[in-house]
């Protein structure tokens, strides 16, 4: 399970879940993610923004479970796998 947050200007817009890492980063790619969740101006900000770079927030045992995908105009998506004691 992955948690997707976004951010705009440091300020939590959306959260949205899914089952597998692929999902979020194409719901980030298509930019549909947490758009009833956004408001409208961080929803007309997302989808105007660029992608400027994807950055490894955590690494463990050499495999990378968080990041953070950085656009343009203030606009952070981070991605991060959800951890239980069934996949712990």
């Amino acid at each position: 399970m992955y948690i997707a947050k976004v951010y705009c200007d440091r300020k939590l817009e959306g959260v949205a879940h899914f089952n597998h890492f692929e999902n979020a980063v194409a719901a980030i790619a298509a930019k549909r993610i947490c758009n009833e969740d956004l408001s409208d101006k961080a929803f007309d900000r997302f989808v105007k923004c660029e992608l400027k770079r994807v950055v490894c927030a955590s690494e463990s045992n050499g495999i990378s479970d968080d990041f953070e995908f950085q656009f343009t105009d203030g606009i952070c998506v981070y991605v991060g796998r959800v951890y239980s004691n069934d996949n712990a």
